[in-house]
């Protein structure tokens, strides 16, 4: 979904506009689905282990190995493309970045600072990996967080979720990319981490089926509650 929602809403097959419709069009809310449950697999994996300053650099470590190599080589594939686009591609140079700009935004990049806007006010030299840098930030700020606070963990984390949300209502946005996305992020992974502690808490509560879906259908249509273009929200699609 988050793939098809990359693709133009104009792209069209023997006439047809396969790509914009309703599900489509919200595909990008994928991204948060994704940040809350990494919330909830981080917390489950390592809450337990982030006793000490020594879980926590181990668990940085392993998160960093997860994450890093990947991300550094698409970045350099991502600069070599750029970089020969002007021969193979004509076309694209219309939008292409100088060199100069190039080396800001692959720094950007590699530094995990293309969710933050400290760097450059672009979201990076290959813009999709700013959910990389949100991510990261995240494991960050939740190791230290358990690391510090213990079994009151909950009681900071929600301190940190009611700032992230304020911030969200003082700009009046959803923040993407290089505009701040980390604390979309960040708001979802702490979203993710109280679901966790629903779910050890209610682990032996048995749902029967039809209730199961009767709730799946309910995330799904609040999942799709979004700021539509003029501001309202709504339950309506919209392209």
């Amino acid at each position: 979904m988050v793939a098809l929602y990359h693709f133009s809403y104009q792209t069209e097959v023997r006439g047809i506009a396969y790509l914009s419709n309703f599900m489509v069009a919200q595909g990008d809310l994928f991204v948060d689905f994704f940040f809350v449950l990494s919330g909830f697999v981080i917390t489950l994996t390592y809450y337990k282990k982030l006793s000490n300053f020594n879980g926590f650099t181990d668990y940085l470590r392993k998160r960093f190995i997860r994450l890093y190599p990947l991300l550094f080589y698409t970045a350099l594939v991502f600069l070599a493309f750029l970089l020969l686009a002007g021969n193979l591609f004509p076309a694209y140079t219309n939008n292409r970045l100088s060199t100069g700009d190039l080396f800001i935004e692959l720094l950007n990049t590699l530094l995990l600072l293309n969710s933050t806007g400290l760097l450059s006010d672009a979201p990076g030299i290959n813009y999709p990996s700013w959910s990389i840098s949100s991510e990261m930030i995240s494991y960050v700020i939740f190791g230290l967080l358990v690391v510090f606070t213990g079994k009151k963990s909950q009681y900071a984390a929600a301190l940190i979720l009611v700032a992230c949300a304020a911030f969200l209502i003082s700009i009046d946005s959803y923040m993407e990319k290089s505009e701040w996305g980390f604390v979309r992020g960040l708001l979802c992974f702490i979203t993710g981490y109280y679901s966790f502690l629903a779910y050890k808490r209610f682990d032996n509560v048995k749902i029967p089926s039809l209730s199961e879906y009767v709730l799946t259908l309910m995330l799904i249509l609040i999942f799709y509650v979004r700021y539509s273009y003029n501001g309202n929200f709504t339950f309506l699609p919209y392209l």
